[in-house]
């Protein structure tokens, strides 16, 4: 199976925990849908996971603007793909089931008032050029 052909043939409502390439992976199945492990591939690299806020009154936020005050120079301009996670277990944020946006162009965000109660921790990462990572990790 290559990268990022990852394909279910579980049960309904059942959580797949198992690893591709050594990267902990967790597909969620149901007889209707599954959630898909997002792919950086093409000569593209995946940052450090960034946990750059913590739940707070009004939510949690992962964004690019804060991601680059509290790790500056870790990121690059134009991340292609954005993989967010639970910090708790590292599943995918659709586990949580919380309404939160979600792009490459601004990152993450979890707005308590947008759900019932305090949104959960989050932690994400990016898929970025490898010329324009590796520059940034040297």
């Amino acid at each position: 199976m290559t990268e990022g052909q990852h394909f279910l043939r579980s049960v309904a409502d059942h959580l797949l925990d198992t690893s591709c390439h050594g990267e902990k992976i967790f597909l969620i199945t149901n007889s209707q849908f599954f959630i898909p492990v997002p792919v950086c591939g093409n000569g593209n690299t995946w940052t450090q996971f960034f946990d750059a806020d913590n739940p707070s009154a009004t939510g949690d936020y992962e964004t690019i603007a804060l991601i680059n005050q509290v790790y500056p120079g870790k990121l690059c301009p134009k991340p292609t793909a954005i993989d967010v996670r639970l910090v708790s277990n590292s599943a995918p944020y659709q586990t949580a089931n919380q309404v939160v946006s979600i792009s490459t162009s601004n990152g993450f965000a979890c707005v308590n008032s947008q759900n019932s109660g305090q949104c959960k921790d989050y932690k994400a990462r990016f898929c970025c050029p490898s010329s324009t990572y590796m520059s940034i990790i040297d």
